[in-house]
């Protein structure tokens, strides 16, 4: 040590430089810190509309379409590490905890076993959003080879003769019903006349009557609107009101709503429908985006007089969505 060193004060002399204090360590805290403050602050948000008001307000809706139960999973498993790695044992214990919870939530919520055991007479209905793709050849044999009794699709393209045929030829077995609006129903069967109705801009659904089975449907398919900054409450409230006088028939309403089936704008539906994979699901239920599917966007919905068996997705082809399969069975059938 040098004189100068020597008379140099305690408080003076430079401080040795431990782990904690390497210099090189200060640029890696901070992105720690900065991966931290986005991950907590969205899984804080979307945790706080969840618990408290959904999707009630328009304001906050987007946030709560935006953090499923997988997304604040990940959200508050990522806050964990972050602040574990900056050395902040509390805060990561709450967010491990946190984790653990919505883990928990999402695997009750998203995973389902409550299939029954069908029989011959029970109708198959299934529902695809075929995303807009110019060669439907895949998704044609994709239809024939799960060989259900009734087909709805949405987002399949123009109604015109050139479609017509393109499904004829490929699914010869089908009736087929162009309703316009890129939305399509095959029903091994006949069907009747179809009824177009607009809920709002770019929100629409067809209504036509199928004989499947020596029994009547009431079909209904729906395609609303994906832009997240709009309410649903009017448009899925308009729409219970229009399908409220058909809730005797056995009615059958399919379709992509764009909007979570967890959402509190559902309830009209509700009070005379019930979703098919709620009632009988089995397997994962969201079915958008596909391959890592966060968000139960598809849906079958059915009337009182229809008893759901059973209800699952299938992979798709050439489609971010995965198609609903479900075995319904007409009440005067259902077992007392």
């Amino acid at each position: 040590m040098s004189r100068k060193e020597l008379h140099m004060s305690p408080s003076e002399q430079e401080p040795e430089q431990t782990d904690e204090t390497q210099p090189l360590d200060r640029p890696v805290n901070r992105y720690w810190r900065a991966a931290y403050l986005f991950c907590g602050a969205v899984s804080i948000a979307g945790l706080f509309t969840r618990l408290t008001v959904t999707d009630r307000w328009l304001f906050l809706s987007t946030i709560y379409y935006a953090t499923p139960l997988a997304l604040l999973c990940v959200g508050c498993l990522c806050s964990a590490i972050c602040t574990w790695a900056l050395k902040w044992r509390r805060q990561s214990l709450v967010w491990a905890v946190l984790s653990v919870a919505m883990f928990f939530a999402w695997s009750t919520t998203c995973f389902s076993d409550k299939s029954q055991p069908t029989v011959e007479s029970d109708i198959s209905v299934m529902f695809w959003n075929v995303a807009r793709k110019k060669d439907m050849v895949p998704a044609a044999n994709l239809i024939n080879q799960v060989d259900a009794d009734v087909v709805a699709l949405v987002e399949s393209g123009w109604a015109n003769a050139e479609r017509r045929q393109f499904w004829e030829e490929h699914c010869p077995n089908y009736d087929i019903s162009l309703l316009g609006g890129g939305l399509l129903v095959m029903t091994k069967g006949t069907s009747g006349t179809c009824v177009a109705e607009e809920l709002a801009k770019n929100s629409i659904y067809r209504r036509i009557d199928c004989q499947v089975n020596g029994h009547e449907l009431t079909c209904v398919v729906v395609d609303l609107k994906s832009d997240p900054y709009y309410s649903r409450r009017p448009v899925l409230g308009k729409l219970a009101n229009e399908l409220a006088p058909f809730r005797d028939k056995n009615l059958v309403v399919m379709g992509d709503f764009n909007t979570p089936v967890e959402s509190v704008h559902f309830g009209p539906m509700r009070q005379f429908l019930r979703e098919a994979f709620e009632v009988s699901g089995k397997g994962y239920a969201p079915t958008w985006p596909h391959p890592a599917p966060v968000l139960w966007l598809d849906q079958i919905w059915v009337g009182p007089t229809i008893q759901p068996i059973q209800c699952h997705r299938l992979t798709p082809v050439n489609s971010d969505h995965r198609p609903v399969l479900a075995m319904l069975r007409i009440a005067d059938e259902v077992e007392e």
